[in-house]
């Protein structure tokens, strides 16, 4: 299986309040944090990839845009706006005795 790679789209300012990318300065300026690791992030708002949150260094945070996507959810939640999500329809299917007659 290829591993996929989610962009993070959140991080937290340096007022501590969660912000997506297209709230903030480009670059370091926007002085924001990843919501998984703490650490240093970059708003890149570029015109070719879809704008985004990175680390500003190297580091081995795995879990940054599951963990930024899980928190914003939360934060829309507790707001009392609204969150869609897609619809999931789900189908059970029950044998019994000898599934080949």
């Amino acid at each position: 299986m290829t591993p996929t790679t989610s962009l993070q789209h959140f991080a937290v300012n340096k007022e501590g309040q969660l912000v997506s990318v297209g709230e903030v300065e480009r670059g370091l300026a926007c002085e924001c944090y990843c919501l998984a690791c703490q650490s240093p992030s970059l708003a890149r708002q570029g015109h070719i990839r879809t704008w985004h949150f990175a680390h500003a260094q190297e580091t081995d945070c795995e879990y940054a845009a599951e963990t930024a996507l899980h928190k914003a959810a939360k934060e829309c939640i507790s707001r009392g706006m609204k969150l869609w999500v897609p619809a999931i329809s789900v189908t059970e299917i029950a044998y019994s005795g000898d599934r080949d007659r």
